[in-house]
This record gives C-alpha cells, structure tokens and sequence, in this order.
C-alpha cells in the first residue's frame, strides 16, 4: 500500500492532524502508547488482540468487536505480541459525525433551507460493540480495499459517511437500551446501563474463562442478583 491519501481521507498521518482531517491509523505487531488524548474514532482488530485503557477502564478489543471513543477522551493502546495483529482505526474530523447526526435528524427542507447550520454537538457512549455487523462489514470491506490500493478517493470517503451514519444509528440503539433499563429516574437508567455493559464487557474478556454471575457482577459494580434482573430485563 504506498498511498498517503485516498481524497480527502488521509492514511497513517502524523497525530496532529487527527480531529482535524477524517484519517484512517493501521498498525502490526506489537506496540504500547499513552496515555493521549486523541479524536473521535473507531477502534477494531483485524487481528490479533489490543487493549485500550480509557481511565480505569479497559477494553478489549478482537474478532467482531470495536470500541468507540470521542473527541478528547485520554487513553492508551497496547498491542499484544503473542500473535500476529493488526489494528484498523478510522478517525473522524470534528463535526463529520456531528453533520451525519444532523442529515439523519433533520427534515429535507431544513437541511435545503439552512446547508451550512452548525451541528450539534454528538456525544457516543463509549463502550465495547459486539456483534454490530454493519460498521464490522465496512470495516472490514474499507480495510480490504486499502490493503489492495484499489480504492478510490470517493469510495473511502463515501465509506467514511456511511460510518459516521451508522455509529449515530448505533447510539440511537444505545438509547433505547437504556430506556429498557429497570428504574425509575432517567439519570439511574443511564448509569445503571453503564454498569450492566461493563459486565458484557467482563464477558467478552473472559470468553475462555469459565466466569460465574458473581464475578460478572464485581466487574460491573452491582449486587449479582440486580445484575442479573436489570441485565435480564434490559434484554428482554
């Protein structure tokens, strides 16, 4: 792959001009970094293993797994070594999510009348995905793509905002997660939602581990019997 950019999107570039201009960051083998503050970005693994840690919390990321991270968040990166990896991280300019929330939102009339509005402000929940294979598939589609340097400009910027689109559908999912969430103030819902993901996030890390309710729990900071009835519940 010897190109730097592809359009507007730029490949491999220096860290300052993340948040700045939407970039795509691939890296192999092992390497640790940080803690920094960097941009809003995807974190996926086309393979191998890497663990991101953002505060004291740490994800793991693999297989069809990637992890979302917003603009200023401080964090860290280790690759592990005990197997060949590969990191896929598209990075978004500041606004570019921003716009695709307000394109989706906004009536056709709105967006003719008013073209240049400045968006508000996206703020994503920042937590592992498993399983969402429409932005695994454009991952993963895009990756392929650049590896051969078949892509064109247009197509990976096309690819861009279709990602920007599909993490706002993804919150908006989160959203109606959270609303599933047994309890009675919208605030307790939210925080009590974060607490149950850290739990779906101890089980992915242990799928090889044979993990008890009570360990998935401590993990997520509650009670095993309110993990598994708001875990439950929230699933429904």
């Amino acid at each position: 792959m010897s190109r730097v950019a592809f359009g507007d999107v730029l490949w491999n570039p220096g860290s300052a001009v993340l948040g700045v201009q939407n970039a795509i960051l691939s890296g192999t083998g092992p390497e640790s970094w940080g803690p920094s503050a960097g941009a809003l970005s995807i974190k996926h693994m086309l393979a191998g293993v890497a663990v991101w840690r953002v505060g004291r919390r740490s994800f793991r990321v693999e297989g069809s797994a990637f992890l979302v991270l917003n603009h200023g968040s401080v964090y860290s990166l280790e690759r592990r070594a005990e197997e060949p990896t590969e990191s896929f991280c598209p990075f978004f300019a500041r606004g570019f999510v921003e716009d695709a929330a307000r394109t989706l939102r906004a009536s056709d009339a709105e967006l003719l009348d008013a073209p240049d509005r400045t968006p508000d402000g996206v703020e994503l929940r920042e937590h592992l995905h498993v399983g969402d294979s429409t932005i695994v598939a454009r991952l993963r589609s895009l990756a392929r793509a650049i590896r051969t340097d078949s892509a064109a400009g247009i197509e990976v910027e096309g690819t861009f905002a279709e990602l920007a689109a599909a993490l706002v559908l993804a919150q908006e999912g989160v959203a109606a997660e959270i609303a599933l969430v047994p309890a009675a103030r919208a605030s307790t819902r939210s925080e009590l939602h974060a607490r149950l993901q850290r739990g779906r996030e101890r089980m992915h890390d242990g799928l090889a581990e044979s993990l008890g309710l009570r360990e998935i729990a401590r993990a997520a900071g509650v009670a095993p019997h309110h993990f598994h009835r708001a875990f439950a519940r929230s699933t429904a």
